[in-house]
């Protein structure tokens, strides 16, 4: 039976998965430091010269503090309803109007060589071909995934069954008002991610995005570095 202290550290493992996530919201450009200054011998005194008068000095216009606009999309203007759930003990949220459907572990997926190790085959289901995604992998920092990988319990599909998430579990469908939404501001990187919530402490996909990302081939370039390191090249699905 699991007590008090075992709750408080899967409490904290949710929290720092989401505050993982909620930083890479923040995409904040690192200046690089002032050149290190040259040493050697002291420079000759110059010779003096006549003074010259200054020339009045140029008045600056201060200007207004950029403040960066929130990223809503359309499915997010108004409240609306997501489905929670689990992935590698990360809690997600996908927006019910780009929800195709969920359904149990089938147990077994063709394999497709050759592919990233993050696809992990493909499922046929209603007469498509769904490429089956290990969702942890691709979302998570390589030293917060569970090892040994858990065995998925459902699947999750978007993006008109193109892509299923494997996932460990679904939990409840919720209403979320836009306000209680921290959006992201930038979508250079990570364009999967749409916003966190610290209510229910998860992270909300941007299916649309999520799929082109997928889709482009290029986990690296579209997610920058930290999450190219699990991409390892630049290999398409087809």
């Amino acid at each position: 039976m699991t007590g008090y202290g075992g709750k408080s550290v899967v409490l904290e493992e949710q929290q720092a998965l989401v505050a993982y996530l909620d930083g890479l919201l923040r995409e904040v450009a690192v200046e690089p430091p002032p050149p290190a200054a040259k040493t050697g011998p002291p420079p000759e005194a110059p010779e003096m010269a006549a003074p010259i008068a200054a020339p009045a000095p140029e008045i600056q216009e201060l200007s207004a503090p950029v403040f960066q606009e929130a990223i809503i999309p359309e499915w997010g203007e108004m409240p609306f309803h997501c489905l929670l759930f689990r992935a590698g003990g990360l809690k997600l949220a996908v927006p019910l109007v780009k929800l195709n459907g969920v359904i149990p572990w089938p147990g077994h997926v063709s394999p497709m060589p050759g592919h990233r190790p993050w696809n992990l085959g493909v499922l046929q289901h209603l007469d498509r071909s769904v490429k089956i995604v290990d969702t942890p992998r691709i979302l998570m920092p390589e030293d917060r995934l569970p090892a040994p990988p858990a065995v998925p319990g459902q699947i999750v599909f978007i993006d008109g069954y193109r892509w299923g998430l494997a996932c460990d579990g679904v939990d409840e469908v919720v209403t979320l008002d836009p306000e209680s939404v921290r959006w992201r501001t930038a979508r250079t990187r990570r364009p999967w991610l749409a916003g966190t919530v610290i209510q229910h402490m998860c992270a909300i996909l941007d299916p649309d995005a999520l799929s082109a990302t997928l889709s482009s081939g290029d986990w690296e370039k579209d997610c920058g570095g930290e999450d190219g390191r699990r991409g390892r090249g630049r290999d398409s699905l087809r």
